[in-house]
């Protein structure tokens, strides 16, 4: 992560000043930054150089010596060792952003403590703080003629870079220590270099890249809140823009994670004030507060002047309590008004007012950026008046007074009923967007089936919700419900043809049902999609060349590692051509983003079937059953594992499960039947054969019953199709007594191969070659049958009633009986001295 040279210090707490003490330890470390000394490590890290500092932590600039990378190495402050609370704060920053993984949240690669030190390692990001940029483009602005410095062409350069990718922006960044994988076919064509900065400045690429990059950050907020994190200190100088035009969200310092204990006392206001929502100041404090950090900040992109610049501390909370700054067109009149209305409404001082989400606000960003009406309106004179008159009660009162003589009756009902409409549609949006928010965490967490009721709640309150219905098109692709989400996804690009998300969820629809759809869907989803993941998983599943697929799908990861549907498809594609370690790593990872979803689960259960890792399956499918126990797909697959270990009652309990919850497949029944053959349960075995005939009478199963007993009796084999007719049946279950009694004489289990042995028409007799069943034949002695060794070749006749075994020829192989049983055929072999 790159830092600003110097950032705020009003991120930390208002009773804590002065600067932040470079810790002793680190002494010698900046000392071989300076040149003053041999390079030093802490750690697995090697320190290059400061980049910033601020309350909350000193960053570096550092190199991971393992991997050779560069890295962010942010150390708490030396001072803060003594701090129980500041040594919390810094720990939960590191684990808050850590559980995030989004395009625009830096990531943290490690946590680690050296000889008293504290620190965590993020991604280096090669950009500039928004902060400076907005200061770079306020001077220009203000020396219009003077000589242009090269840090506000720069500035420039970067803000353009956001305003071309418009939406596309968050979608296509990277780390700059890692060279991007250029695309085949680009997404987006060359973008144009501004003629002067000046230029920049009058024309419209100024707003629409403060716009994208609102955009970008709102969309990690969402994340963020859906993930239950609150940032509560988003401002410029927390806000990186590297040369893509791409927006970081960094210093997650005051996150607060709503499912972990409380670190702020009574009294402690954290944040920086200038940015701090009024709410903040009581101690109340929830996502509209990101939102309102968040409009301040899109209000000063756009002014390039900051809302509220008072030195004074407390005239400044009175002013960020109390007063409303210039409208955003009153300071330039060249702000489009659809981006004023969007910012004066995420930046509302009553709550309740504001977006009600961090994720309406980014829907409303992306419509002005495509050009589509937005859904926020002006406020009217009589709203402003309103809520001045909440935030000034006094006031209000003593205008009410002046006012009663004329109007009281009239205005009191008149306000009164716009103050209970206004409370309901807020009550009802706040509702919504409570279920929405709990959907998406656990659509994140992998619980699709809770997800999809949660969203049900929304949209009975407010049917008309984009987002609500987006979301429930995903669900229902998700839980395989093909048809559903088909349905829905299809209206909703009926309505809003932009919504790229939809179209590519329609192309995998429809990618096995109707060719044209899924290309026409396909090609929608590329002009529109934000995420080159997406668009490089479409273009995979059109190609069947594995390794063609492979590298699809290395180029959409290499923009969005965390891209699931990715992940999923490169690990069966490397299972295809056997490269379990590869397909492993990319199950690994899947499980890791996902481990609450049974899916993941059954993911590296199946390549560990592959690989014959039978007990290491069985735990996979183990873990997959406690998240979802209802699923008869994992208990289908738990079955074949527990066959695999020779499990045979395990077998038939999943077997039976299968049976019961759910309306049974032909293939589940015949598993049935194998659990019940392998426990010897042969009367319960012949009337399922016969149910399953009797409920199929035209099933053409096609092999006889010989070459089941044999194959299905082989340890590890799967049952093959049974016979269906009544005799068939009959003699099949005969047979397979008659083998298991010839097993119960052996001593040990008879191994045969269908190619080589052959029952009887009337399944009484045996005919195998070269030893036939294994290397063990039945031999008739005056005490009773034996077992010897078998010659090398000829042909044997068993009797399985009788378990007599006698030699018919000494030299032939692959033995069938003729369809009336009267006649042996089988193919001759030369006997040893025929080859001299």
């Amino acid at each position: 992560m790159g830092l600003p040279e110097s950032t705020d210090s009003g991120d930390v707490p208002l009773d804590q000043r002065g600067e932040s003490a470079v810790p002793p330890e680190l002494e010698a470390l900046l000392d071989s930054t300076r040149g003053r000394g041999p390079p030093r490590q802490l750690g697995e890290y090697r320190i290059l150089r400061e980049v910033g500092r601020g309350g909350m932590g000193v960053v570096y600039e550092a190199e991971q010596v393992a991997l050779r990378r560069r890295v962010a190495l942010k150390v708490l402050p030396s001072h803060s060792l003594f701090d129980d609370r500041q040594l919390e704060r810094f720990r939960r920053e590191a684990r808050s952003a850590a559980k995030l993984h989004h395009t625009n949240i830096v990531p943290v690669y490690g946590v680690g403590e050296d000889h008293g030190v504290h620190y965590y390692a993020m991604q280096f990001i090669e950009g500039r703080g928004l902060d400076r940029v907005i200061d770079d483009l306020a001077r220009l602005r203000k020396a219009p003629g003077a000589a242009v410095p090269a840090d506000a062409t720069t500035s420039c350069h970067l803000l353009l870079a956001a305003a071309s990718t418009g939406v596309r922006a968050a979608a296509e960044t990277h780390s700059v220590d890692e060279t991007p994988q250029p695309l085949q076919e680009p997404l987006d064509s060359h973008r144009p270099e501004p003629e002067t900065p000046e230029g920049f400045l009058s024309s419209g690429n100024h707003f629409r890249g403060a716009a994208s990059m609102a955009l970008q950050v709102a969309e990690a907020l969402a994340y963020a809140h859906a993930e239950r994190i609150l940032h509560r200190d988003i401002k410029p100088s927390n806000l990186l823009l590297d040369r893509r035009g791409a927006v970081w969200v960094t210093d997650f310092g005051l996150a607060k994670d709503e499912g972990s204990e409380k670190l702020t006392l009574t009294g402690d206001i954290l944040g920086t004030l200038a940015y701090m929502a009024p709410e903040r100041f009581s101690g109340q404090c929830d996502a509209r507060s990101d939102v309102y950090s968040l409009g301040l900040t899109l209000y000063e992109m756009l002014t390039l002047k900051p809302a509220f610049r008072e030195s004074d501390r407390g005239r400044l909370m009175r002013k960020v309590v109390e007063s409303e700054p210039p409208a955003p067109r009153k300071v330039d009149e060249h702000i489009p008004r659809d981006l004023e209305t969007i910012t004066l409404k995420a930046m509302a001082k009553d709550p309740a007012f504001r977006y009600p989400s961090a994720a309406a606000l980014a829907q409303d960003l992306r419509r002005f950026l495509e050009d589509r009406p937005i859904s926020a309106r002006r406020s009217s004179v009589l709203e402003r008046g309103w809520r001045w008159c909440r935030r000034k009660p006094a006031w209000a009162a003593l205008f009410l007074v002046l006012a009663l003589g004329t109007a009281v009756s009239s205005s009191f009902w008149w306000y009164s009923r716009r103050e209970r409409e206004a409370r309901e549609l807020v009550e009802r949006d706040v509702c919504v967007e409570r279920a929405l928010q709990s959907a998406h965490r656990l659509h994140a967490e992998g619980q699709y089936s809770e997800a999809l009721k949660r969203v049900g709640e929304a949209l009975r309150l407010k049917r008309s919700s984009m987002d609500a219905r987006m979301l429930r098109g995903r669900l229902l692709f998700e839980l395989e419900r093909l048809d559903e989400a088909a349905s829905e996804l299809e209206r909703l690009t009926a309505e809003e043809p932009g919504l790229g998300e939809a179209h590519y969820l329609l192309s995998r629809i429809h990618q096995d049902r109707d060719k044209t759809k899924a290309e026409l869907h396909q090609k929608a989803a590329e002009r529109l999609l934000t995420d080159p993941a997406d668009s490089f998983h479409l273009r995979s599943l059109t190609t069947v060349s594995i390794d063609e697929k492979i590298r699809l799908l290395g180029l959409g990861l290499g923009h969005n590692p965390s891209h699931l549907p990715s992940l999923r498809a490169r690990a069966f594609a490397y299972q295809a051509i056997l490269e379990f370690a590869a397909a492993e790593l990319d199950a690994q990872v899947v499980l890791g983003l996902r481990p609450l979803d049974p899916s993941s689960w059954v993911l590296r259960a199946i390549l560990r079937q592959r690989q014959e890792r039978w007990a290491e399956a069985l735990g996979d499918l183990n873990k997959a059953l406690e998240l979802s126990p209802d699923d008869p797909e994992i208990y289908a697959l738990r079955r074949d594992v527990h066959h695999k270990l020779g499990s045979h009652q395990m077998e038939l309990a999943d077997a039976e499960t299968c049976l019961t919850i759910t309306d049974p497949s032909r293939l589940d029944r015949v598993k049935h039947l194998t659990a019940l053959l392998c426990l010897k349960h042969f009367d319960e075995f012949e009337q399922g054969c016969l149910k399953l005939a009797n409920d199929s009478p035209k099933l053409s199963l096609g092999v006889g019953p010989s070459r089941l007993v044999f194959e299905r009796l082989r340890a590890g084999e799967e049952l093959p199709e049974i016979p269906h007719t009544g005799g068939m049946v009959f003699r099949y279950v005969r047979a397979a007594r008659g083998y298991h009694a010839l097993l119960s004489s052996v001593g040990k289990p008879l191994a045969g191969n269908a190619s080589r042995a052959s029952w009887a028409p009337d399944g009484r007799h045996l005919a195998c070659a070269r030893g036939g069943i294994g290397d063990i034949v039945l031999e008739e002695e005056a005490s009773g049958p034996r077992a010897a060794q078998a010659v090398l070749t000829g042909i044997h006749l068993v009797d399985v009633e009788t378990r007599r075994s006698r030699l018919l020829t000494t030299s032939g192989k692959d033995p069938a009986w003729s369809p009336d049983g009267r006649h042996i055929a089988f193919v001759r072999e030369p006997r040893r001295d025929e080859y001299a």
